[in-house]
């Protein structure tokens, strides 16, 4: 009796044990609830470290000096160098080197125009400034001597009216000038006076036929000039062609399709001193056998230089190709079209 007892009461011990397993075991995840409010703003942090020290400027250009050309590792690139000797300056100096020399000797150029300010770059990294750079040379100019005041040390000056150049400027001040004249040339040779009494004829569109009766293709020009007008006097003759282009007489032309022979010669009117025939015949080239397809020319224009007085002809005659008629118009400053 007193065993069944105690076995009832195990038993009713293990179910409650169960029991109190079955009840602790986890049910499923509730809805997230509402967000609390805002807390209050934290402390301020701490200051951030120094920026680093800022890099050192660029050197300015400068402005070397001496007797002769300058040598080759002298200097570095954006710097000048002035010849004392030959009145010269180099540069700016590329990585290639000095380059040529410029005589500054020659007439005063005009002033060159502002270039436009530069557009404003990002704002960089805060730091230290960097240690500015060297000042680079500079030449001043003005007319008569420079002022004491004027410029630093390194710099140079030029007196546009005495044609001079000062310095470069030292702790004691500018120092004497170096006249940059030189010396007075030998006079030339006398020249063709420009286009003093040179005459032009121009004549219009023309078309030169076959003649068959006569085995001839040719055409003539009168201009006015007299015997000795002729005889003391360059003349020169030009054919305009359907491209605008001007071609020298005599000549060989060719225009892709066509070829001929153009030559010329003078003739003086027998009754009339004072008229002057340019005859022009066109043959098959190196024939001598008349072209005998018309051949039309938009214009055609006889210029005549005279001489001057007591000059020969192969001194006279500028250096100059006279088969290029834009070359011998540019000179004489005839019309070019």
């Amino acid at each position: 009796m007193k065993m069944n007892k105690l076995m009832r009461t195990a038993t009713t011990m293990l179910l409650c044990i169960a029991m109190l397993c079955a009840c602790t075991k986890e049910g499923p995840e509730g809805k997230q609830g509402l967000a609390g409010e805002r807390g209050a703003q934290g402390e301020r942090g701490e200051r951030g470290e120094r920026g680093d020290r800022g890099e050192k400027g660029a050197d300015g250009s400068k402005i070397l000096s001496g007797t002769g050309a300058p040598a080759t590792t002298l200097g570095a690139e954006g710097d000048f160098y002035f010849d004392t000797a030959a009145r010269a300056i180099y540069g700016p100096k590329t990585e290639t080197g000095w380059g040529t020399a410029t005589i500054l000797s020659g007439a005063d150029g005009a002033n060159g125009v502002d270039g436009a300010d530069g557009a404003d770059g990002a704002d960089g990294a805060d730091g230290n400034d960097g240690a500015d750079g060297a000042d680079g040379s500079q030449i001043f100019s003005g007319a008569g001597a420079p002022a004491t005041t004027l410029g630093k040390v390194g710099d140079f000056y030029f007196d546009t009216t005495a044609r001079e150049i000062y310095g470069p400027k030292t702790a004691a001040g500018w120092g004497a000038a170096t006249n940059l004249a030189g010396e007075r040339g030998e006079q030339g040779e006398q020249g063709i006076p420009g286009n003093a009494g040179v005459m032009m004829y121009t004549y219009g569109r023309r078309t030169i036929n076959y003649d068959i009766d006569h085995g001839t293709t040719s055409t003539s020009y009168i201009f006015d000039a007299t015997k000795d007008e002729v005889a003391n006097s360059l003349i020169y003759a030009y054919f305009q062609d359907a491209t605008s282009r001007w071609y020298s007489v005599p000549c060989i032309y060719f225009d892709g399709i066509t070829e001929y022979e153009v030559r010329s010669y003078l003739a003086l009117d027998e009754l009339y001193d004072e008229e002057c025939y340019f005859f022009i015949n066109l043959y098959t080239p190196y024939t001598g056998i008349a072209h005998t397809t018309p051949v039309t020319w938009e214009a055609f224009r006889i210029i005549v230089v005279p001489i001057p007085t007591g000059n020969i002809i192969t001194k006279s005659a500028p250096a100059i190709d006279f088969s290029n008629y834009a070359e011998v118009a540019e000179y004489y400053g005839l019309p070019i079209n």
